[in-house]
């Protein structure tokens, strides 16, 4: 029973700190800004974290198949496994937030009123980093089914303390840029120490060699889908164009 409540008690406070990660900037720049900003950036960061439930959702069907392979010790299989998990995330939150950010300012046009518009800016800083934390959720169980929870407790509260710093340093600087940039550098901090531990922790062999191709190219994407703000038709073929390309590098059909 000493066992099973110390192993809750870990879970929930990984999930308290990230509750704690998404909602710390804005309670910061409610301090230090108006109503109206607190505003445009909460729906900002509830907007980027739609994507998060596309990374705990495929985390969530392959958790039984990973729990047989482990109870059955098949390290080979389960590498094999985490891997393809990791490139079919990617490929789906990839493609889902290039599409969202080409048409962003349509959306938020149709939905909410003009006064927010402003926000599409912050999710163009926010989104990068959102997602690549998304398409780690799919092996971030890991840990929990290495019996390691305390791994990922390490990880989040990290990633929180980072966030409080650089908000308390960049939002009274800069404002809701300021709280923006700090939330992308706590989920960047997710997936590198992710990597980090996986190689240092475990005997499992991860390829991430598809993301040294496919992320810098989604950048480069990102950006060009923010010049051509005012030009649907170029953003709609820039978001083509990263798709076939992230096709080509992930292979979703042979996975």
């Amino acid at each position: 029973i000493k066992s099973i409540m110390t192993f809750s008690f870990i879970v929930y406070f990984v999930s308290l700190a990230d509750f704690m990660n998404s909602n710390i900037a804005l309670l910061i720049i409610n301090q230090h800004l108006g109503k109206e900003d607190v505003a445009v950036y909460n729906y900002a960061i509830k907007i980027a974290m739609l994507f998060l439930i596309i990374g705990a959702s495929i985390s969530n069907v392959n958790y039984p198949k990973m729990t047989k392979l482990f109870s059955e010790n098949k390290i080979d299989e389960i590498s094999n496994l985490l891997t393809v998990t990791l490139k079919m995330n990617f490929y789906f939150i990839l493609i889902c937030s290039i599409i969202f950010l080409s048409i962003s300012n349509e959306i938020i046009a149709l939905i909410l009123p003009t006064e927010y518009q402003s926000m599409v800016e912050l999710l163009f800083i926010m989104l990068p980093g959102i997602v690549l934390f998304s398409g780690f959720m799919a092996i971030k169980s890991l840990f929990n089914a290495l019996n390691m929870p305390s791994v990922g407790l390490l990880i989040v509260w990290g990633s929180l303390i980072l966030n409080v710093i650089f908000s308390l340093i960049l939002v009274p600087k800069y404002g809701l840029y300021g709280g923006a940039v700090s939330t992308i550098i706590s989920f960047l901090f997710n997936p590198l120490c992710i990597i980090f531990l996986i190689r240092i922790k475990t005997d499992f062999v991860i390829d991430f060699s598809f993301l040294y191709f496919i992320f810098p190219f989604y950048l480069i994407s990102v950006y060009l889908v923010y010049q051509f703000q005012s030009e649907i038709g170029i953003k709609l073929v820039i978001s083509m164009v990263f798709i076939l390309f992230a096709s080509l590098i992930t292979n979703p059909i042979k996975i």
